[in-house]
Formats: structure tokens, C-alpha cells, sequence
């Protein structure tokens, strides 16, 4: 326990290069670590001091230094420490790191994940966020009772995986892009897609790539795991749709 309690709450610098050289970054990563409550995230590390093996890499969540820089960082990226409050509908959201940053900066996050996972619940409750608990499923709509989101975020994202061996294709793609735009995006709304890696599978299909190429994506990050989907449309999915190649 000591060693995470002892990283965010004392003088120890422990951020990386990304964030010194930039000090909008440094200044809401400074916002985040100092609106934690110390005596609450102190009895959540202690809790999971004793997990067993197989719980046991969850605890490296308890390293809100680490996820914090990453989440803030993020959140830079798409323009959220410095824009207008949005309206964020954030997919597989684990402990709620992004979903806290961007609450900070004023825009409003919906949380959805899986239940069961006691760690997350923990995190998520000393960031005062809560969640809608629900399974992705291929080809399937998710049912949520809020819409009008300015942008779907996805971070680390493995809900796209079909047992141990598989990820979602682009028909499976389409549909949920087409849920999305539909039923919970303005107009002209935003999507950003990060994939996590899955045992001897790409981050992203070759296929996929193609597809999300074709619906005006952005393709970008290591190992070409981040999909960006500005001003997405039904129309921009269908006019790609009928392409055999690929669906």
C-alpha cells in the first residue's frame, strides 16, 4: 500500500517527460492528484493489500500517478483540458480515471462498464463518479436511457472480443458505430476508439483497418491501435456499406 499512497501524495516526481514539458498538462494532472481524497484511496489500498494471484495485476490500478498522467494526457489530446464543456458517453471506463479528469474540467461523462469487478467500484466511488453496468455484445444495441453525447470515448478497449480468440469484423463494427450515431450522438458527433492488446491478436484487424479507413477515420498510435472518427455520420458508413471486400 505504501508504495502507490507514497507516489501521489508526497513530493516524489514521478510524472513522465509528456507531462513536464507541457504545463497544461501538468497543471490538471497537479488538479486531479490534489482533489483526491488521501484517507479514502489510503483504506482502498489497504483493502486489496492482501489479493490473491489471480486478482493481483488489478492492483496496478492502485498507481493513481501512472493512470492519472496517462488519462490526463489523453484527455489533452482530444482537446478536452482547454475546450468547451462536452457531453462524453465513456465505453469499458474501468476505475473512471478519464471519466474524473474530464469531470474536473466541466464536462459531463456517462460511465458504462462491466460489474462484478470490486477494484474499479472502489476507484470510481473516491472519484464521486458512478456507472451504468452493462455488457458490449456483437450485434447488439446497448441500452442506455441518455443521449445527445457530443463523443463516445473507448479506451483500452476489449469489449470487441469474441471469446479468447477473436475481436469484432466490420459488420460487427458498422453495427455498433451505427448504434452509436443513432441512438446516442448529436449530429456530426465524435468517436475515439483505444485498443488494448489481446493475447496473439493485432490491435486492430487488417480488415478493420481498411473499414475504418473507408468511414474517415484517423489511424494513429503504436501499433496502429487508435481509431478517431470526427464528424461520423450514417451516411459516411454507407457509403462504404455495400463493399464486399470488406462487410
Amino acid at each position: 500500500m505504501q508504495k502507490w499512497f507514497f507516489k501521489i501524495f508526497n513530493d516524489e516526481d514521478t510524472t513522465g517527460q509528456e507531462i513536464q514539458d507541457n504545463t497544461l498538462r501538468e497543471q490538471a494532472l497537479n488538479r486531479a492528484k490534489q482533489a483526491v481524497d488521501s484517507e479514502k484511496y489510503s483504506a482502498i489500498c489497504t483493502k486489496y493489500e492482501h489479493l490473491t494471484f489471480d486478482d493481483y495485476k488489478r492492483t496496478k490500478y492502485l498507481d493513481l500517478n501512472t493512470y492519472l498522467t496517462r488519462n490526463v494526457a489523453q484527455a489533452d489530446r482530444l482537446g478536452l483540458l482547454d475546450g468547451p464543456p462536452q457531453k462524453i458517453l465513456d465505453l469499458g471506463s474501468g476505475c473512471g480515471f478519464f471519466a474524473y479528469i474530464c469531470g474536473l474540467y466541466g464536462h459531463e461523462v456517462h460511465c458504462l462498464d462491466l460489474p462484478g469487478i470490486d477494484i474499479f467500484a472502489d476507484i470510481m466511488e473516491l472519484f464521486g463518479l458512478s456507472r451504468t453496468e452493462q455488457a458490449i455484445k456483437p450485434m447488439i444495441r446497448i441500452d442506455l436511457p441518455e443521449s445527445g453525447f457530443d463523443m463516445v470515448t473507448g479506451l483500452m478497449v476489449k469489449f470487441d472480443a469474441i471469446g479468447e480468440d477473436d475481436r469484432f469484423g466490420p459488420r460487427e463494427w458498422k453495427f455498433f458505430l451505427s448504434d452509436m450515431i443513432d441512438n446516442f450522438l448529436i449530429p456530426r458527433g465524435r468517436i475515439f476508439l483505444e485498443f488494448n492488446k489481446l493475447p496473439d491478436l493485432p490491435l486492430v484487424e487488417a480488415a478493420n483497418l481498411e473499414a475504418f479507413q473507408l468511414w474517415g477515420a484517423e489511424i494513429t498510435g503504436p501499433d496502429l491501435g487508435s481509431v478517431y472518427l470526427r464528424d461520423i455520420s450514417i451516411e459516411s458508413l454507407n457509403t462504404h456499406g455495400d463493399n464486399e471486400d470488406i462487410l
